[in-house]
């Protein structure tokens, strides 16, 4: 019984001292996301698989249910309240907007560097009839076929590259600066514009 009373506290030692490192590491990320997202490319690339650095609360929540511990209950409480804070607003239903008022349908498209199918790419890229296309691993001859589209798209930055790191801007609408933003360290693939709203 001894024994037993000392692997079951150590046990809930080591599950509790895990959640509290998981808890303060979650609270340092979700701070340099919000705070500082461009301090380093590392961070901006931590910040495209948040919702999945949430998946231990699968396992976190009923563990903290089930123990005595009030500090692992309170900061499984503070991950859920992170989460809650991230992620909350984007499961609520989307409201119907008023009628008549003004909206702007922005897309990101990559390529793929490899992807010789052009035509088809284009294709895809217009039916999705955005008014701003932001474009990643752009090759000379996407960029070739996509500057043949000024009809739909007037205002355009390509800036093609025969490896993954071509950028461009297709837009609707008045392009007041567009260009490559070298904001933080290993930033030279992150794109930043400016636009007007008249046409």
């Amino acid at each position: 019984m001894l024994i037993y009373e000392i692997t079951r506290r150590c046990m809930q030692r080591f599950i509790t001292a895990g959640v509290v490192l998981y808890a303060l590491g979650m609270l340092v990320l979700v701070g340099l996301w919000t705070l500082v997202p461009q301090l380093h490319a590392l961070v901006a690339f931590t910040n495209i698989f948040a919702l999945y650095f949430f998946l231990p609360l699968v396992v976190v929540l009923p563990l903290a249910l089930a123990q005595r511990s009030q500090a692992l209950r309170a900061m499984a409480a503070v991950l859920v309240v992170l989460f809650g804070v991230l992620f909350g607003p984007r499961m609520l239903p989307v409201l119907a907007r008023p009628a008549g008022e003004p909206t702007l349908r922005v897309i990101t498209f990559n390529q793929f560097i490899d992807n010789q199918d052009i035509a088809g790419s284009v294709a895809v890229l217009t039916a999705q009839q955005a008014d701003i296309v932001a474009l990643q691993e752009l090759s000379p001859e996407m960029a070739a076929a996509l500057s043949r589209l000024e009809a739909q798209y007037p205002y355009q930055w390509l800036e093609p590259q025969p490896v993954p790191g071509g950028l461009g801007i297709l837009s609707r609408y008045p392009l007041t600066y567009a260009g490559r933003w070298k904001g933080y360290a290993g930033s030279g693939h992150s794109l930043r514009c400016r636009g007007s709203q008249s046409r």
